[in-house]
């Protein structure tokens, strides 16, 4: 059975997306500014530089076997114009990045991936909207969960946690 969510826009326009099913939305995404790239402050230790519309992303917590990175963020937004590019070790074959915030992403930029042909999974339990502007560059594949944990042998991947195992 599939539940729905009822999550509110500004201007009150009302989306319905279905929980644990990615959910992608095209609408005019004028209305809201100050979007941000911000990592969380916990030890995954995901690093962001922002230099005027680009926000460079480093760091994170890499798996013992060095193919699995991890970021975690407390926001991820893109306006028009923005890019949000991921730099990736070449031994990496896939990147998982959180939204912790609670509120649905807003992607109306563009995402890139370098260094590696690694595949990139978006996940955020409240959703991910994009928007008309949006891009992603990648030699992977992209994916987007609004799954709250991810299961893997040697341990969890939780939105209120780190990697564990």
């Amino acid at each position: 059975m599939i539940r729905f969510q009822t999550l509110w826009c500004r201007g009150l326009q009302k989306i319905l997306c279905a929980a644990g099913i990615t959910t992608t939305v095209l609408w005019n995404i004028d209305l809201w500014a100050n979007a941000q790239v911000i990592s969380s402050q916990d030890s995954v230790h995901t690093q962001v530089t922002q230099q005027d519309n680009q926000f460079e992303i480093f760091g994170g917590t890499v798996t013992d076997s060095e193919t699995l990175l991890f970021h975690s963020f407390e926001q991820f937004n893109l306006e028009r114009g923005q890019t949000a590019e991921f730099y990736v070790a070449p031994d990496i074959e896939a990147v998982f990045s959180r939204i912790t915030n609670g509120i649905p992403s807003r992607i109306n930029g563009h995402i890139e991936l370098t260094g590696s042909a690694a595949s990139l999974y978006l996940i955020n339990p409240a959703g991910v909207l994009f928007g008309a502007e949006s891009s992603i560059n990648l030699a992977g594949d992209f994916t987007v969960l609004t799954a709250e944990r991810l299961d893997f042998s040697q341990g969890n991947f939780d939105l209120s946690g780190h990697p564990t195992g």
